[in-house]
This record gives C-alpha cells, sequence and structure tokens, in this order.
C-alpha cells in the first residue's frame, strides 16, 4: 500500500482521476456494435432505451423506425457520440479526511445510503488495530473460494489442472537438474463454477426476417455458466482468472446444436510463482491453457 502526499491523488495508489472507457453499445435493430467515436442515435420508451447505428437509422423509411413492433418516433431520438467517459468516484476517510478512488478502497457505494455510511482508510484502521481500538475479524470469519460448492465440471478441472501442474514441475525439475521440491509450483489454486442459469438468446426481428424461408428459429435455449480461477496469495484469496461460457445443448435446434462459445475471457497478472514453464511459456499462461484445455475436454 502506497501512501501519496498530494491533496489531488488518492491516497492509497497515488495516481489522480481515474477514467474508463464506456460500457459497449449495441445497435437494437441490427445487434452491431457502436464504435468508439461513432454517432449514433438514442431512444428511451418507458423501460426500455433503444440504440440506432447510422445505417439503420438512414435505411429506415419514413418518420419512424419500428422495433419489436413498436414504432419509436424519429423525432424523439437524440443524437449521441460514442465518447462518453466515466470517472471513477472517490470517498473519504472519517478519521484522517484523506481522499481515496472508491475502487481502491474497496468502498461499497450500493451501502452509502444518503452519504452516511462509515468509511475507515486502510492505513487508519491499521493504526486502530496496532492501537487496540479495533479488533479485526478472525481469519475464517469470511468464507473463501473453497467453500463456494463444487460441481461435476470444477472437480473435472482441478483433478486434470493438478494433474498436469505436477507433470510439469516434474519436467521443469529433472531440466534444472533438482529435486522436485526444490522447484517453484503453484499452490492454493481453486475452480470454481460460480454461475449456471438457463437462458435464451432470441433472434433479432431483422435478422428472422431475413431467414424466414430457411425455418430459422426464433430462439435458441442455452446454459450461461461464469467459471473462476482463485489462488490464495498471503491469506487473501485472488481471483486470476475467468471465462463466460454458452453452452447449447442436444435439445438446441441448429445451427447451435451442441455448441460450445466462449462469449468473454480475463486475467489479471498476479499468478505466484512467476515463473517459465518448461515449454517456455509462463506458468500462469500454461494454467490458463490447461483449464481452456480441461473444459473443451469435458
Amino acid at each position: 500500500m502506497t501512501h501519496s502526499t498530494s491533496e489531488k491523488s488518492c491516497q492509497l495508489c497515488g495516481l489522480g482521476k481515474l477514467m474508463f472507457e464506456p460500457p459497449p453499445i449495441y445497435c437494437t435493430p441490427c445487434a452491431a456494435r457502436i464504435q468508439r467515436n461513432s454517432v449514433y442515435y438514442t431512444a428511451r420508451p418507458p423501460n426500455r432505451q433503444y440504440y440506432f447505428c447510422i445505417p439503420c437509422y438512414n435505411d429506415a423509411c419514413g418518420d419512424t423506425i419500428v422495433v419489436y413492433g413498436t414504432s419509436i418516433p424519429k423525432a424523439g431520438m437524440k443524437e449521441k457520440e460514442n465518447n462518453e467517459e466515466t470517472e471513477e468516484s472517490w470517498v473519504q476517510c472519517d478519521e484522517c479526511d484523506a481522499w481515496q478512488h472508491q475502487i481502491c478502497a474497496l468502498f461499497d457505494c450500493r451501502k452509502n445510503i444518503g452519504g452516511q455510511a462509515e468509511y475507515t482508510c486502510p492505513k487508519c484502521y491499521a493504526a486502530q488495530v496496532e492501537r487496540g481500538e479495533r479488533v479485526p475479524s478472525p481469519q475464517g470469519a469470511v468464507l473463501g473460494a473453497k467453500y463456494l460448492p463444487k460441481t461435476i465440471l470444477s472437480n473435472h478441472i482441478e483433478k486434470r489442472l493438478f494433474r498436469q501442474l505436477k507433470l510439469e514441475r516434474q519436467r521443469r525439475a529433472r531440466l534444472q537438474r533438482k529435486d522436485y521440491d526444490e522447484v517453484p509450483g503453484a499452490e492454493s489454486l481453486i475452480v470454481r463454477l460460480v454461475s449456471s442459469l438457463d437462458k435464451k438468446m432470441e433472434i433479432k426481428p431483422r435478422f428472422h426476417e431475413i431467414l424466414q424461408e430457411e425455418n430459422y428459429p426464433s430462439e435458441f435455449p442455452y446454459k450461461s455458466k461464469v467459471l473462476f480461477l482463485f489462488q490464495k496469495i498471503e491469506g487473501v484469496e485472488v481471483c486470476h482468472f475467468g471465462m463466460n461460457l454458452q453452452e447449447f445443448g442436444s435439445e438446441c435446434q441448429q445451427p447451435n446444436q451442441r455448441r460450445v462459445y466462449i462469449s468473454y475471457l480475463d486475467s489479471v497478472k498476479y499468478f505466484r510463482p512467476d515463473v517459465k514453464a518448461v515449454t517456455g511459456e509462463s506458468l500462469r499462461t500454461f494454467v490458463y491453457h490447461e483449464i481452456l484445455a480441461s473444459f473443451l475436454l469435458h
């Protein structure tokens, strides 16, 4: 943990404003992503918000655009440019009056009802513990990742991953002419399926009209899954790797029958140990590849 002396910077990370990219926007009729700095139109009827790219807006004849059977007047639409940025919010410590980014302080703004939530920064918290004014929560008071429910999929991935890591460590030891225990290995790894939901993918009306003669289905049922890899580092469980999956089963119609899509995949570079595998790639990359391979073999 760093500590900045500048009043205009976060007292935890030492940086000033944190700006985030705008969330992705997709055209409602054609589902195409509206690119950064591109012009688009938006309308907000009751309980919905629609986005229209320039081609869809220009292709619509007349003064309205029909979406899901609803006519949206062009006159009520707003022209915008996809260049908005979001600044991370700040929170002030009640003890030392220092300002920190909410994301750095792990401050949950949703619980800050009316701006009355109390907040003590990590620096002041540690000082209170040293003075005996505060008793930290005991180890194990908060259940960790290993207590998340296990599934057939998570057990399969863990079993194969641990076996491959053991083989890789043995090869690395032989290559370095050392004993098995003398070379560092990945420890405290936990794989969990944290979400598994039944969903339906609805086909956009415009796309369905084009393929109407081919008897194309109007929706595809699938299972949405989220898989995480955790590692316990210095007593804290860190989420290193995650991916969102879409599984279309045998009951789904073609062309998605018995198909699997990896819709999102991301990782952070905190994996330990920070060493290279015997294949020359980093050990973290080796682990991520094994997770992908284990999932596809499941």
